[in-house]
Protein backbone atom coordinates (compact mmCIF):
# COMPACT_ATOMS: atom_id res chain seq x y z
CA UNK A 1 0.00 0.00 0.00
CA UNK A 2 1.25 3.32 -0.74
CA UNK A 3 1.68 5.70 2.38
CA UNK A 4 -0.61 8.24 2.84
CA UNK A 5 -0.45 11.76 1.81
CA UNK A 6 -0.24 13.69 5.50
CA UNK A 7 -3.14 16.29 5.36
CA UNK A 8 -2.19 20.26 4.97
CA UNK A 9 -1.73 22.21 7.65
CA UNK A 10 -1.73 19.40 9.56
CA UNK A 11 -4.57 18.17 12.41
CA UNK A 12 -6.74 15.71 11.70
CA UNK A 13 -9.10 14.76 8.56
CA UNK A 14 -12.37 14.97 8.49
CA UNK A 15 -13.03 11.14 7.09
CA UNK A 16 -15.64 9.52 5.47
CA UNK A 17 -16.22 6.22 3.53
CA UNK A 18 -18.29 5.91 0.41
CA UNK A 19 -18.97 4.29 -3.10
CA UNK A 20 -18.81 5.97 -6.27
CA UNK A 21 -21.75 5.61 -8.76
CA UNK A 22 -21.09 5.37 -13.02
CA UNK A 23 -20.14 7.84 -15.42
CA UNK A 24 -23.84 7.02 -16.48
CA UNK A 25 -25.78 7.15 -14.04
CA UNK A 26 -24.16 10.44 -13.46
CA UNK A 27 -25.36 11.74 -16.69
CA UNK A 28 -28.43 10.51 -16.81
CA UNK A 29 -28.77 13.00 -13.84
CA UNK A 30 -26.90 15.79 -14.82
CA UNK A 31 -28.88 15.98 -17.37
CA UNK A 32 -32.29 16.80 -15.57
CA UNK A 33 -30.66 19.68 -13.26
CA UNK A 34 -31.63 23.29 -14.45
CA UNK A 35 -29.42 26.12 -14.54
CA UNK A 36 -27.50 27.38 -12.13
CA UNK A 37 -29.21 30.47 -11.83
CA UNK A 38 -32.42 29.03 -12.16
CA UNK A 39 -34.98 30.92 -9.12
CA UNK A 40 -35.42 28.54 -6.06
CA UNK A 41 -32.54 25.80 -7.31
CA UNK A 42 -29.92 25.48 -4.82
CA UNK A 43 -26.22 25.91 -4.94
CA UNK A 44 -25.26 22.54 -7.50
CA UNK A 45 -22.50 20.59 -6.23
CA UNK A 46 -19.85 19.80 -8.53
CA UNK A 47 -20.34 16.30 -10.29
CA UNK A 48 -16.89 15.60 -9.17
CA UNK A 49 -18.07 15.72 -5.72
CA UNK A 50 -20.66 13.29 -5.96
CA UNK A 51 -20.89 10.23 -4.28
CA UNK A 52 -22.73 8.04 -2.02
CA UNK A 53 -21.57 7.90 1.79
CA UNK A 54 -21.81 4.39 3.25
CA UNK A 55 -20.72 5.99 6.66
CA UNK A 56 -19.50 9.14 7.85
CA UNK A 57 -16.40 9.21 10.20
CA UNK A 58 -15.35 12.65 11.40
CA UNK A 59 -12.07 14.03 12.20
CA UNK A 60 -9.48 10.99 12.75
CA UNK A 61 -6.60 9.34 11.36
CA UNK A 62 -7.02 7.47 8.41
CA UNK A 63 -4.13 4.71 9.01
CA UNK A 64 -6.23 2.80 12.38
CA UNK A 65 -9.08 2.25 9.52
CA UNK A 66 -7.17 0.76 6.48
CA UNK A 67 -7.58 -2.46 8.03
CA UNK A 68 -10.65 -2.58 9.14
CA UNK A 69 -12.24 -1.15 6.47
CA UNK A 70 -10.57 -3.49 4.25
CA UNK A 71 -11.56 -6.32 5.65
CA UNK A 72 -15.11 -5.18 5.92
CA UNK A 73 -15.17 -4.88 1.67
CA UNK A 74 -13.79 -8.23 1.42
CA UNK A 75 -16.24 -10.02 2.93
CA UNK A 76 -18.67 -8.31 1.33
CA UNK A 77 -19.62 -9.37 -2.69
CA UNK A 78 -20.14 -6.47 -5.24
CA UNK A 79 -24.02 -5.42 -5.79
CA UNK A 80 -26.12 -3.35 -7.94
CA UNK A 81 -27.26 0.11 -7.32
CA UNK A 82 -29.59 2.61 -9.35
CA UNK A 83 -30.43 6.59 -8.55
CA UNK A 84 -33.78 6.87 -8.44
CA UNK A 85 -36.23 9.83 -7.22
CA UNK A 86 -35.38 13.01 -5.23
CA UNK A 87 -36.04 14.43 -1.77
CA UNK A 88 -34.70 17.22 0.64
CA UNK A 89 -33.27 17.44 3.90
CA UNK A 90 -34.70 18.25 6.62
CA UNK A 91 -38.31 16.50 5.80
CA UNK A 92 -39.93 19.32 6.82
CA UNK A 93 -39.30 23.08 7.27
CA UNK A 94 -36.88 24.99 4.88
CA UNK A 95 -35.07 22.32 2.93
CA UNK A 96 -31.28 23.02 2.87
CA UNK A 97 -30.10 19.75 0.60
CA UNK A 98 -31.10 18.35 -2.42
CA UNK A 99 -30.66 15.04 -2.66
CA UNK A 100 -30.98 12.05 -5.53
CA UNK A 101 -32.28 8.93 -3.92
CA UNK A 102 -30.65 5.59 -4.26
CA UNK A 103 -32.34 2.11 -5.36
CA UNK A 104 -31.02 -1.56 -6.27
CA UNK A 105 -29.78 -4.06 -3.79
CA UNK A 106 -30.49 -2.02 -0.69
CA UNK A 107 -30.10 -4.95 1.78
CA UNK A 108 -26.70 -4.87 0.67
CA UNK A 109 -25.74 -1.28 0.81
CA UNK A 110 -27.15 -1.30 4.29
CA UNK A 111 -24.91 -3.88 5.82
CA UNK A 112 -21.79 -2.21 3.95
CA UNK A 113 -22.93 0.69 5.98
CA UNK A 114 -23.36 -1.32 9.58
CA UNK A 115 -20.06 -3.09 8.77
CA UNK A 116 -18.06 0.15 7.80
CA UNK A 117 -19.59 1.54 11.24
CA UNK A 118 -18.59 -0.97 12.67
CA UNK A 119 -14.90 -1.25 11.45
CA UNK A 120 -14.58 2.91 12.68
CA UNK A 121 -15.75 2.40 16.02
CA UNK A 122 -13.31 -0.66 16.48
CA UNK A 123 -10.32 1.69 14.98
CA UNK A 124 -11.54 4.09 17.96
CA UNK A 125 -13.10 6.68 15.89
CA UNK A 126 -16.75 8.06 16.56
CA UNK A 127 -18.78 7.47 13.70
CA UNK A 128 -21.93 9.28 12.83
CA UNK A 129 -24.56 7.51 14.72
CA UNK A 130 -27.91 8.47 12.51
CA UNK A 131 -29.86 6.19 10.98
CA UNK A 132 -28.59 5.54 7.35
CA UNK A 133 -29.96 7.18 4.37
CA UNK A 134 -28.38 6.67 1.24
CA UNK A 135 -28.11 9.28 -0.98
CA UNK A 136 -26.38 11.50 -3.30
CA UNK A 137 -26.12 15.34 -2.59
CA UNK A 138 -26.93 17.44 -5.62
CA UNK A 139 -27.41 20.76 -3.76
CA UNK A 140 -27.61 23.04 -1.30
CA UNK A 141 -29.08 25.99 -0.43
CA UNK A 142 -27.78 28.63 1.71
CA UNK A 143 -29.83 30.17 4.00
CA UNK A 144 -31.48 33.40 3.00
CA UNK A 145 -31.43 32.86 -0.74
CA UNK A 146 -35.35 31.40 -2.34
CA UNK A 147 -35.34 27.37 -1.88
CA UNK A 148 -37.46 25.45 -4.65
CA UNK A 149 -37.82 21.58 -3.81
CA UNK A 150 -39.69 21.32 -7.13
CA UNK A 151 -36.71 23.17 -9.14
CA UNK A 152 -36.22 19.96 -10.76
CA UNK A 153 -39.16 18.18 -11.47
CA UNK A 154 -37.97 15.26 -13.75
CA UNK A 155 -36.25 14.11 -10.93
CA UNK A 156 -38.53 12.79 -9.04
CA UNK A 157 -39.97 10.06 -11.28
CA UNK A 158 -36.23 9.45 -12.13
CA UNK A 159 -35.00 5.86 -12.67
CA UNK A 160 -31.01 5.59 -14.01
CA UNK A 161 -29.00 3.26 -15.09
CA UNK A 162 -28.35 0.27 -12.85
CA UNK A 163 -24.20 0.12 -11.74
CA UNK A 164 -22.52 -2.06 -9.86
CA UNK A 165 -20.80 -1.53 -6.48
CA UNK A 166 -17.19 -3.08 -6.47
CA UNK A 167 -15.42 -1.17 -3.83
CA UNK A 168 -15.27 1.01 -0.60
CA UNK A 169 -13.34 4.11 -0.64
CA UNK A 170 -12.26 6.04 2.14
CA UNK A 171 -11.69 9.81 1.73
CA UNK A 172 -11.30 13.39 3.29
CA UNK A 173 -12.91 16.04 3.39
CA UNK A 174 -10.08 18.92 2.46
CA UNK A 175 -9.83 22.46 0.97
CA UNK A 176 -13.04 22.43 -0.53
CA UNK A 177 -12.75 19.39 -1.96
CA UNK A 178 -13.03 15.17 -1.27
CA UNK A 179 -9.57 13.42 -1.72
CA UNK A 180 -9.40 9.66 -2.11
CA UNK A 181 -7.27 7.89 0.42
CA UNK A 182 -7.52 4.33 0.02
CA UNK A 183 -9.91 1.84 -2.54
CA UNK A 184 -10.86 -1.48 -0.94
CA UNK A 185 -12.42 -4.24 -3.61
CA UNK A 186 -15.37 -5.65 -2.43
CA UNK A 187 -15.50 -9.72 -2.19
CA UNK A 188 -13.45 -11.40 -4.91
CA UNK A 189 -12.23 -8.54 -6.69
CA UNK A 190 -10.15 -7.83 -3.26
CA UNK A 191 -8.34 -11.03 -3.91
CA UNK A 192 -6.87 -13.34 -1.15
CA UNK A 193 -5.70 -10.94 1.26
CA UNK A 194 -8.15 -8.25 0.45
CA UNK A 195 -5.68 -5.86 0.18
CA UNK A 196 -6.69 -2.11 -0.01
CA UNK A 197 -4.86 0.55 -2.85
CA UNK A 198 -4.15 3.65 -3.03
CA UNK A 199 -7.23 5.99 -4.73
CA UNK A 200 -6.58 8.07 -7.72
CA UNK A 201 -6.88 12.08 -7.90
CA UNK A 202 -8.86 13.68 -5.99
CA UNK A 203 -12.71 14.65 -6.29
CA UNK A 204 -12.11 18.71 -7.20
CA UNK A 205 -14.43 20.94 -5.92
Amino acid sequence: MHPLPAPRGGGLSRLFAAIDGSAAAYDAVAALLPPPDTVGAPRWTARSMWHVTVVFIGAYEAAPLLAPLACVAASREPFSLRLRGSGVFPDRGRPRVLWAGVAGDLAALRDLAAGAHGAALAAGASPDARPYRPHLTLGMWPAGEPADPGCAPALADHTGPAFTVAALTLYRSHAGRYEPLASFPLGAAAGPAGSAGAAGAAHQA
